[in-house]
């Protein structure tokens, strides 16, 4: 997902995460797809440390998934 405004977003993609971690598993597919966009809207903020902290964090679960949609996510993490 690309944002016109990375600063803007990183915000609402916190609350995002928030909303859907709990109720759902940090492993599921709904909350990596946020995280992935988390670290895509960080990235263009220049803010790498933390884009590769989370990167590394669900590249693990993303890989791991029986999720077709994990092949989509892991696909976006490498567009950046």
């Amino acid at each position: 997902m690309r944002w016109e405004n990375p600063a803007e977003a990183e915000p609402l993609l916190r609350e995002a995460l928030a909303v859907r971690c709990p109720p759902h598993p940090a492993d599921d597919p709904r909350v990596l797809e946020v995280k992935v966009a988390l670290v895509n809207a960080l990235a263009a903020q220049g803010k790498s440390d933390e884009a590769r902290m989370l990167t590394a964090e669900i590249k693990r679960p993303l890989k791991a998934s029986t999720s077709p949609y994990a092949a989509d996510l892991l696909a976006r993490l490498a567009q950046r």
